[in-house]
């Protein structure tokens, strides 16, 4: 419903028309650009906190098992990354 009301809210603003419940639902329409915003600052503090791991942002996760394009392909055929399983 707040959808609906939302979008009639935005027509009569753009077309110029004046119906009662104007007021009503541009009260509404702030009150849950409000919440959103609460809940979205709320989640940006975490991710600006934690990385994807959960591991502190200021120590970025690095995989010690990295596997470089000139490094023998793990799979076993005995040619490079890059040419097997890269490529």
């Amino acid at each position: 419903m707040l959808d609906l009301e939302q979008s009639l809210y935005v027509n009569c603003l753009a077309n110029g028309v004046a119906i009662p419940e104007l007021d009503e639902y541009k009260r509404k329409r702030e009150d849950r650009e409000a919440r959103e915003k609460r809940t979205d600052s709320g989640r940006s503090n975490l991710l600006e906190r934690t990385n994807q791991l959960g591991l502190p942002a200021s120590k970025p996760y690095v995989n010690p098992n990295k596997i470089g394009r000139n490094d023998p392909c793990p799979c076993g055929s005995g040619k490079k990354y890059k040419k097997c399983c890269l490529g």
